[in-house]
């Protein structure tokens, strides 16, 4: 039987598109080109048209998920692999299949899904030890004098990473939930008002889905005011039609964590369990500072 790969990746960039690409295709590109299984161009599921109805990234959006999830497992032929990213992604595809092998490309918790259809790649939001370095390195290249700590704590391994940051800043440390887009609308303000009343000099992002949606419009908010900014992943700096403009980031890189996850599917079209294959937890080692 033919191998058919279904493709939910969660976020690409809506606010800074190139000729129409989204911010992550260059990994999905990255995890074709890794793949040494044959997959010809009909044997393809890609959900992005589905997701939030605007025919970009879900962005967090949990009704996107849903859809594209939901779409994923009702194809015929079904997929024989589920590719996916971010932990919200890979929750709504198992919700559909217990069946399905999923791969998770990225995400930053993987102990919320359950059963033995999944495997893949954590991005090491949660791992303290990384956590710990990147706070070094900021401190190292800025000695900020208050930090605000910024991102969707709803999610909770982005609500774990923020609440372990502002542990390590003591007093320097403010949190800012960035849960929707009025917060993203509101944080130009937000910015102004900290930097007034504390001396605000660096913004420290913890990244999902939603966040990376609008992530050109959170660097320009606080560079606007001459922050800084850190982030946890080398796609938020620098200039170019898929990054975000930001100043500094410390983590692992996403295109190693996507070719490893066509490693993954490549075992699992060739007979492998995906429970028997590890969950790939990044180190201090596997990390890059960027730039």
């Amino acid at each position: 039987m033919n191998p058919y790969i279904g493709l939910l990746i969660s976020a690409t960039d809506t606010t800074n598109q190139a000729g129409g690409t989204g911010a992550w295709d260059q990994y999905i590109a990255a995890f074709k080109s890794a793949l040494i299984t044959n997959i010809p161009v009909g044997q393809w599921y890609e959900e992005p048209s589905t997701r939030s109805g605007i025919g970009h990234g879900a962005g967090g959006d949990k009704k996107g998920y849903d859809t594209a999830a939901g779409n994923l497992v009702n194809y015929n032929p079904l997929p024989s692999v589920i590719v996916t990213g971010g932990t919200q992604a890979a929750q709504e595809c198992q919700y559909y299949t217990t069946a399905i092998p999923i791969v998770v490309a990225s995400a930053g918790d993987l102990s919320v899904l359950t059963g033995n259809n999944f495997t893949g790649c954590t991005n090491g939001q949660i791992n303290t030890d990384i956590s710990d370095e990147r706070i070094k390195i900021m401190n190292n290249q800025w000695n900020p004098i208050a930090v605000m700590v910024a991102g969707n704590d709803a999610v909770p391994p982005v609500k774990t990473a923020m609440n372990y940051v502002l542990g390590k800043l003591g007093g320097k440390g403010t949190p800012v939930p960035l849960r929707n887009n009025t917060d993203i609308t509101n944080l130009p303000t937000t910015l102004a008002g900290l930097k007034k009343q504390n001396g605000l000099n660096v913004l420290y992002v913890c990244s999902d889905p939603f966040v990376r949606t609008n992530g050109t419009a959170v660097v320009q908010a606080a560079q606007k005011l001459k922050m800084k900014t850190m982030h946890e992943f080398g796609e938020w700096v620098g200039p170019g039609p898929h990054n975000h403009g930001g100043d500094l980031s410390y983590g692992p890189n996403f295109t190693t964590l996507f070719q490893r996850a066509a490693g993954y599917v490549d075992q699992i079209l060739n007979g492998a369990s995906a429970a028997d294959l590890p969950i790939f937890e990044p180190q201090v080692a596997d990390c890059v500072q960027t730039p």
